[in-house]
């Protein structure tokens, strides 16, 4: 057998699939840790790698702007959100990891460490939205005590778009 702490190792799975809110994301990843150090503990190696998979899904009605500030035809000073966008958004993730580290003790007062790693991303994303002013070409209007608009008719344009990314990161 060889010297030391030589074949500990460790390996996890996890698997996991949950819905909060209205954010859906399902896992899978894995890690090993692989440490070894000699007899006399004058050289210790630690080796370990990650990887993990996951797909995210959103679904939701957010704003790209904000709210606004607008006069009614009145002439009153509302407050409304400027652009809507019911949105959809797919993305599916992959990361790999590795992390090595060497030390050395020559003597009982000198210690020497080697720390390296590696990380490497991959995303494929979908997104899909609608957008509209709810603001533009507003009729039968209704608002709060605070003059922040509750419902109504508005006859602006509906804007579509579909957004596609592939993005790759190495660390």
């Amino acid at each position: 057998m060889p010297p030391g702490n030589c074949g500990i190792s460790e390996r996890s799975y996890n698997d996991v699939a949950a819905r909060i809110d209205d954010f859906i994301w399902c896992q899978w990843a894995e890690v090993g840790r692989l440490t070894w150090h000699g007899d006399d503990e004058g050289l210790g190696l630690m080796l370990s790698g990650s990887y993990d998979r996951r797909s995210l899904s959103q679904q939701g009605l957010g704003t790209f702007s904000g709210y606004t500030r607008y006069k009614d035809s009145s002439g009153t000073v509302r407050y409304g959100n400027s652009d809507a966008r019911p949105e959809e958004i797919q993305e599916h993730r992959q990361n790999t990891g590795l992390d090595a580290a060497v030390q050395w003790r020559p003597t009982a007062d000198t210690e020497i460490t080697a720390h390296s790693f590696y990380s490497h991303l991959k995303s494929n994303r979908g997104r899909w939205w609608l957008s509209f002013t709810p603001t533009a070409g507003l009729s039968n209007a209704t608002y709060s005590p605070d003059d922040i608009l509750l419902s109504g008719t508005a006859t602006g344009p509906v804007l579509t778009n579909t957004e596609f990314a592939n993005t790759k990161a190495d660390v």
